[in-house]
C-alpha cells in the first residue's frame, strides 16, 4: 500500500511538470515497468486528469464575452427590458437575431409586454377582407406557416395595431329605427340611400329620451316616447361578433327608466314611476322578448309614496351579481337584491342627510363607493363605502364627509380608492380610517395644499365658489391598472385650456398633451371624451378620434368618424339636455371601439361599432 501511495504522489507530481529532456532510456524503461504494476483505478484517475487539463488551461484565456452567454440568461435579461428596448435587442446583431428569432420564449415575453396575450381575438385568423381604408385587415395564412404560437400572436398583434393607426376597420352604425336598424360603414356607402331606407319617422321631441347599455354580447336601447301618453320601445342587437339586429318590443310606462344595466341575459332597470309600476327594481328577460322576470317594491304604503316623490334620486349598479340600489323613501336607503328574481338580500338605512343627493356609484369586485353631493353647496360631498359578498350580504364600512370630490375610481387587490377634486387634484381615500391623502397636487396650476398632505380639510381654492377657472373645468379620471393615472380637463371654456396630464402610479408626472393644438383639429365648441387602450390614448369629439402613444404621449394619427345625416330628426338645441354636441362616450377594448353619439342631435343614429380584427 505504501508503494502504491508513493506511485500516486509521483504520478500526480508529473501532471504539472514536463519530464526533463536529459532523462536516460534506462530510467524510462524503469518507469514504464513500474507503471505496469499500478492498479487499473490509478490509471483511470490519471487519464481522467489528463482529459481535464485542456479545460483548465482554457479558463485562463480572456475570450469570454456576451456572446458566450446561454439563451436562458439572455431571456432573463430581455424580461427586464421595456418593449422597445427588447425589440431593439433582437436587432442588435446577427448572433442575437439568430438566437431569439425562432425562440418561442422570447416571443411569449414580447406578447406579454405588448399586452397581446390578453387579446383573445388574436387566437383565430378570420377570412381575409379589406377594411375601411381599402387595405387587407389580416395576415394571409401562407405567411403564418412555420411560425410558433407566440410568434404568430405577435405578428397578428402588430397587424391589429396597424389597422388601428391606419383607420382600417369594419364598421357599423346602429339606428334607433325600425325600418333600418343597422348599416355597414364603407367608403362607398351612399348616405342618401341610407336616408331613404330609414323612411319617414317622427322627429325626436323635446320630451323624448334614449337610454342604453351593453355587455360583451348584447346592446339594448330604450326609446321613451312622451306625448299624450308615455310609451317605451326596446330594441336589441347582438354585438358579440358582427352586429345584427334581433328584435324590438313595445312596452308601457313600467319600462320608463333612467337606469339600465345588462347582466347575464337580463336587463335590470329602476322604473321612473315606481308607484304606478309597483316596482323599485325590475328585471326583463332578453331571451323571452323582454318579459318581466322579477320585481321588488317596499311593502309599506307610506314608504312607497315617499319613494315615488323622490324617484329621481334612485341610483342602480350591479355588484357581485346583485342589484345595488340607493333611494330616498323618505330617508336614504341601500338595498341589495338578487338577480334576476329581485329578492331583497339586505336593506340598510344610510346616515346621510336629506340635504345631499346621490351622484354616482362606483364599484370594483366586492367594493362599492357611493358619492353624495350637497344640493346647495356642491363642493360638500360624502363618501359611503359598502362591502358586498357574492351571497348578497352587505355592510357599510364607513361614511365620510369631505370637500370638493367630483369623481371616484375604485380598485382592489390591494384596495385603492381615487377621488378627483374640483381643482383637478387627486386624493387617495382610506375607507377604513376615513382619511384623505393628497397624491397629485393641483396638476392644472392652482394654489392649494401640497403633495402628500392630508386631503380631509377644506382646500383653500374651494372656499370660494366664484373662482371661474374652477367652475368652468370638467375633470375626468382614468386609471390604467397599477401603471398610469390620467387626469383630463375637457371643457373648452376653462382658462387653463383642454389637456391631459399623465402620472405614474406613484403620482410622478410623465407627460402632458395639449389638446388645443391646431394639428389635432378638435372642435372648440365641444367637450372631449378620453379613453385609454393598451397601446393608445384616444381623445375624441363628434367628428374624429385623435390617437397618442399611451406610454409617451407621442401623436400617432387621426381616425375620422364617418359623416352623419343632416340633423333634421334630432332635437332643437334649446331642447337638448347638453349645450355642446359631442360623443356621449366611447369604450375601446381589445380590438373593438364603441362610440355613443350625441343622439339628441344626431337621432336616429345611436352608436358606431368599429372592429379592427
Amino acid at each position: 500500500e505504501g508503494q502504491h501511495q508513493g506511485d500516486k504522489v509521483g504520478a500526480g507530481g508529473q501532471l504539472g511538470n514536463n519530464p526533463p529532456a536529459s532523462t536516460s532510456s534506462t530510467n524510462t524503461l524503469s518507469n514504464t515497468s513500474e507503471s505496469n504494476l499500478k492498479p487499473p483505478s490509478c490509471k483511470r484517475r490519471k487519464l481522467h486528469r489528463r482529459k481535464r487539463k485542456p479545460e483548465i488551461l482554457a479558463l485562463n484565456h480572456d475570450n469570454v464575452s456576451i456572446y458566450s452567454l446561454p439563451q436562458e440568461l439572455i431571456l432573463l435579461f430581455v424580461e427586464n427590458l421595456d418593449l422597445q428596448s427588447a425589440l431593439a435587442f433582437l436587432r442588435t446583431c446577427k448572433h442575437f437575431h439568430s438566437m431569439l428569432h425562432g425562440c418561442e420564449s422570447y416571443w411569449r415575453i414580447m406578447c406579454h409586454k405588448a399586452e397581446f396575450c390578453v387579446t383573445s381575438c388574436l387566437e383565430h385568423l378570420p377570412d381575409q377582407q379589406d377594411g375601411f381604408a381599402g387595405k387587407p385587415m389580416y395576415l394571409n395564412r401562407e405567411e403564418e406557416e412555420g411560425y410558433g404560437t407566440w410568434s404568430t400572436i405577435w405578428r397578428r398583434g402588430i397587424q391589429l395595431r396597424k389597422n388601428i393607426t391606419t383607420s382600417n376597420y369594419k364598421g357599423w352604425r346602429l339606428f334607433c329605427n325600425s325600418a333600418c336598424p343597422i348599416v355597414e360603414l364603407a367608403p362607398d356607402l351612399d348616405m342618401n340611400l341610407v336616408k331613404q331606407k330609414l323612411g319617414d319617422f317622427p322627429r325626436l321631441s323635446h320630451n323624448d329620451d334614449l337610454k342604453l347599455d351593453w355587455d360583451d354580447k348584447y346592446l339594448v336601447v330604450f326609446h321613451f316616447l312622451r306625448g299624450e301618453t308615455e310609451t317605451c320601445k326596446i330594441r336589441l342587437w347582438d354585438i358579440e361578433d358582427k352586429p345584427r339586429f334581433l328584435y324590438e318590443v313595445d312596452k308601457g310606462t313600467e319600462c320608463i327608466t333612467d337606469k339600465v344595466f345588462i347582466h347575464t341575459g337580463y336587463v335590470v332597470i329602476v322604473p321612473s314611476w315606481p308607484l304606478e309600476t309597483q316596482a323599485l327594481v325590475m328585471t326583463l328577460d332578453i331571451n323571452d322578448n323582454m318579459k318581466e322576470k322579477g320585481r321588488y317594491l317596499f311593502p309599506n304604503e307610506e314608504t312607497q309614496l315617499a319613494l315615488d316623490n323622490h324617484w329621481d334620486h334612485t341610483q342602480l349598479r350591479v355588484v357581485c351579481g346583485h342589484a345595488l340600489v340607493t333611494c330616498r323613501a323618505p330617508d336614504w336607503r341601500l338595498l341589495v337584491t338578487s338577480l334576476p328574481d329581485c329578492q331583497v338580500k339586505r336593506q340598510i338605512d344610510l346616515t346621510v342627510s336629506h340635504l345631499y343627493e346621490c351622484s354616482q356609484i362606483r364599484s370594483y369586485k366586492g367594493t362599492a363607493v357611493i358619492l353624495f353631493h350637497h344640493k346647495a353647496k356642491q363642493e360638500e360631498s360624502c363618501l359611503v363605502t359598502v362591502d358586498i359578498t357574492p351571497s348578497g350580504g352587505a355592510e357599510i364600512r364607513s361614511t365620510h364627509y369631505t370637500w370638493g370630490v367630483t369623481d371616484v375610481a375604485v380598485y382592489t387587490d390591494p384596495e385603492e380608492i381615487y377621488a378627483v377634486l374640483r381643482d383637478g387634484s387627486l386624493d387617495m381615500y382610506d375607507a377604513n380610517n376615513r382619511k384623505m391623502t393628497r397624491k397629485i397636487h393641483d396638476p392644472f396650476g392652482g394654489h392649494n395644499g401640497g403633495a402628500g398632505a392630508s386631503g380631509s380639510q377644506r382646500p383653500v381654492s374651494l372656499q370660494s365658489s366664484s373662482n371661474s377657472s374652477i367652475e368652468n373645468c370638467e375633470f375626468q379620471l382614468f386609471v390604467n391598472g397599477k401603471e398610469q393615472i390620467y387626469i383630463v380637463q375637457s371643457a373648452p371654456e376653462a382658462a387653463s385650456g383642454r389637456s391631459v396630464r399623465v402620472f405614474n402610479h406613484q403620482g410622478e408626472p410623465q407627460y402632458s398633451v395639449n389638446l388645443d393644438l391646431a394639428k389635432y383639429g378638435l372642435s372648440r365648441d365641444e367637450s372631449v371624451c378620453v379613453y385609454t387602450h393598451a397601446a393608445f390614448l384616444l381623445v375624441a369629439d363628434s367628428k374624429k378620434f385623435v390617437m397618442f402613444d399611451v406610454k409617451k404621449g407621442n401623436f400617432m394619427g387621426i381616425m375620422n368618424i364617418p359623416c352623419h345625416l343632416e340633423r333634421s330628426k334630432g332635437k332643437e338645441d334649446k331642447d337638448c339636455m347638453y349645450e355642446q354636441s359631442s360623443l356621449g362616450m366611447f369604450v375601446f377594448d381589445e380590438n373593438r371601439l364603441l362610440a355613443v353619439h350625441d343622439y339628441e342631435r344626431n337621432f336616429p343614429a345611436v352608436i358606431d361599432i368599429y372592429s379592427f380584427w
